[in-house]
Order: structure tokens, then sequence, then C-alpha cells
């Protein structure tokens, strides 16, 4: 994982921000924005889906508010930037998102995050791509993969 933008709370010693790159596709890659508690864990996590109807705004755009999200639940957060409509066609966007989940439960230790407490949280068209990934997990029998949603 490469070292993003020290942010106040990375300066406050509370939280580190990271960035990693999801392959979704063969040659497609995303961008997943990591913020970490310092303090022991394991730790919750909570993987978000950011607003804009699934054709505008970026993981960036919520960022701070992301780490704060972190902050209030003491949990490693996970902001996942799919890719976007027109450009890339449903399902597109949910696949990236339902992909990334996977990924994160699958590698969990690698951040500390107990696996068993996984959240999937969106915001507006977010809370789409949020459904349309647990629609997925269901459909695999995967739904206990993850604990709730905040949509």
């Amino acid at each position: 994982m490469n070292t993003l933008v020290k942010g106040k709370n990375e300066a406050s010693g509370k939280y580190t921000e990271s960035e990693f790159k999801m392959t979704v596709d063969e040659g497609v890659e995303i961008d997943v924005l990591v913020s970490k508690p310092k303090t022991a864990g394991p730790h919750g996590a909570l993987i978000f889906a950011h607003g804009g109807g699934g054709c505008l705004m970026t993981a960036k755009s919520y960022k701070h508010a992301v780490i704060e999200y972190g902050i209030e639940l003491e949990c490693v957060t996970f902001n996942v930037d799919y890719r976007l409509g027109p450009a890339t066609k449903a399902p597109g966007g949910v696949m990236d998102f339902y992909k990334t989940v996977k990924h994160i439960i699958e590698k969990a230790a690698d951040w500390d995050v107990d696996p068993a407490k996984i959240i999937l949280c969106g915001e507006s068209g977010g809370s789409m791509i949020v459904c349309g990934a647990a629609y997925e997990l269901a459909k695999n029998d995967e739904a206990h993969l993850i604990k709730n949603m905040w949509l």
C-alpha cells in the first residue's frame, strides 16, 4: 500500500491513510482509499461507496467524511472509487464494489480487520451500489460475510 496524503488525523497520531489499486477486470484497476486506526486491533471495517448517482463524484470527494466515520466507529475504512456511468455500463460499478468487498474480506488480516465485523455503507447513489453488491453476495450465498449495511 502506498502512503496517500498526511491528513489531520494522521498528524494527530490516531490514523494512517493509504490507498491500494484493486483489479476489477482484466487491465482495469480502481483506487481504494484506506484509513486505519493506530490502536491495536483487530478492528471492524466500513466499506464505503460514494454518492453521485453512479455517474458523478469520486472516493476522494468523500475522503474526509469517511475518515470521520472511522474515527467515530474506531474502525478501518475503505473508500471505493468504483467506475462510473455512462462510460461504464451497469452493473460495472456494482461489480467493482462487490469484488472489492470480497478482496477486503479475504485479506482482512493484512489491515488488522475482524472479518466478522464488516459493514457496507453507501450515500445516495452509493446506496444503490451497496445494495447491488449485497444482492451479489446473497445470490452467491455469501451474505453472511457482512455484518450490516448503512444506507
